[in-house]
């Protein structure tokens, strides 16, 4: 069993600037459950939404549609756990 401590944050709190291309966090909202995603920032690297992807197409989540998030570690992204 291995197991990953995750630092979720509150909807009212945002990311930092970081890798935007992957699935780097995951979403959570108690009616639907959780949702991977990833963090979608502006040009002068301000969080603008969180984007997940539902049956292939891009839905914005802004942060009335979620409860708590939180970053993945690198480990997970890279599949080292299996």
């Amino acid at each position: 069993m291995i197991s990953v401590d995750l630092q979720f944050k509150l909807a009212k709190e945002n990311p930092k600037s970081g890798p935007i291309n992957s699935n780097d966090y995951i979403i959570y909202n108690r009616c639907e459950g959780y949702s991977l995603g990833r963090a979608v920032f502006d040009d002068s690297g301000c969080f603008l939404y969180f984007s997940v992807s539902c049956a292939g197409e891009a839905v914005p989540y802004l942060p009335e549609y979620y409860d708590l998030w939180a970053h993945l570690p690198s480990s997970l992204k890279q599949g080292a756990i299996p």
